[in-house]
């Protein structure tokens, strides 16, 4: 092969990769842009919750006398009317649970009106959650919801919130799991995810993308800038009302 035709062999070598990248880059998503959603707005209110027990029993007695026998210890599972301890009487287990503390030694003089052990039903807990008025305003018994343990993210178990009430100033709820795993123990924290609204067949952009009261639109070949009117929104997303955008439509996301 002559020199002429190696460079016509590598100039349209060269050609055939430029419009191979042009292609790519026009099938490429726009960077920093995003597509316009159609779908479903969840609106949800956020908290933390700790989860406790429904069922617990202390152990106490009215006036001052000798722990004479120790029948369970801390851990144990014990069933209904199973001996705990033994004083002037013999006390039983009021219903099937877990002993969860243990105060006190065999010998020693137990003081009255003072915890001798704890027993908790660990097969009952709800979720306790203390909410700002804002959020609490929005919660009704019912509602569903979404627990999530740090660490088990992908793991996410659904419930529903079983009362709101308040005491001493603070607003608290209780959300009821439909199902728990066996390690949940009383006094883990979950977070929760309270559904208040929702809103079917609306048009979703990032929150990101709203910018000094203006958005950034790419449709087709054409970019432009209009004032925006939104709705209810989430953590990421957010309802807009105008302008009237279309899923072939994109918005400039943000980052700063």
């Amino acid at each position: 092969m002559n020199l002429k035709n190696k460079l016509l062999l590598g100039f349209f070598a060269l050609m055939a990769i430029t419009i191979l990248v042009i292609t790519w880059t026009k099938k490429s998503p726009p960077k920093n842009w995003a597509k316009v959603e159609k779908g479903t707005l969840v609106e949800a209110v956020y908290g933390v919750g700790t989860l406790t027990p429904k069922r617990s029993y202390q152990l106490k007695v009215g006036v001052s006398s000798t722990l004479k026998k120790i029948y369970v210890e801390e851990g144990q599972v014990v069933e209904k009317g199973t001996p705990l301890v033994e004083m002037e009487t013999t006390f039983r287990a009021p219903f099937k649970g877990t002993i969860t503390s243990v105060s006190y030694k065999e010998g020693e003089t137990v003081f009255a009106q003072t915890p001798i052990l704890t027993l908790v039903d660990l097969t009952q807990m709800y979720a306790l959650v203390s909410l700002e008025q804002q959020g609490a305003i929005k919660v009704k018994p019912g509602q569903k919801t979404v627990l999530n343990f740090e660490g088990v993210r992908n793991e996410p178990l659904d419930g529903h919130v079983s009362a709101i009430f308040s005491h001493n100033g603070q607003f608290f709820v209780h959300v009821s799991p439909e199902s728990l795993p066996s390690w949940a123990l009383p006094g883990m924290t979950v977070d929760i995810a309270i559904t208040v609204g929702e809103k079917k067949g609306v048009v979703l952009i990032p929150v990101l993308a709203l910018k000094n009261g203006t958005l950034t639109i790419k449709r087709g070949k054409k970019t432009f800038k209009e004032s925006y009117t939104v709705g209810k929104s989430t953590p990421t997303q957010i309802e807009l009302l105008n302008p009237a955008l279309t899923t072939s439509d994109y918005v400039l996301i943000h980052t700063q």
